[in-house]
């Protein structure tokens, strides 16, 4: 359960760093492309991870709040 919860705090902050860098009517296409590259293996990880140990993820997954986990 550490590592899920890891992995979703790590996807979290790659999802807002790319959600951020888009904003910037500065921003490289490759680089905001990276970001949306890190942030989509990072999802990928949670999924697997979640499936490893069993978990069912429903929706949108916040580092914020306690998983719950039901039997």
């Amino acid at each position: 359960m550490k590592e899920l919860k890891r992995l979703i705090a790590q996807h979290a902050e790659a999802f807002n760093n790319a959600i951020e860098n888009q904003k910037d009517p500065r921003y490289d296409h490759e680089f905001v492309a990276q970001d949306w590259d890190k942030e989509s293996v990072l999802d990928f990880a949670v999924q697997a991870q979640a499936e490893k140990i069993g978990v069912r993820l429903i929706g949108h997954v916040n580092p914020k709040i306690e998983l719950t986990v039901l039997s």
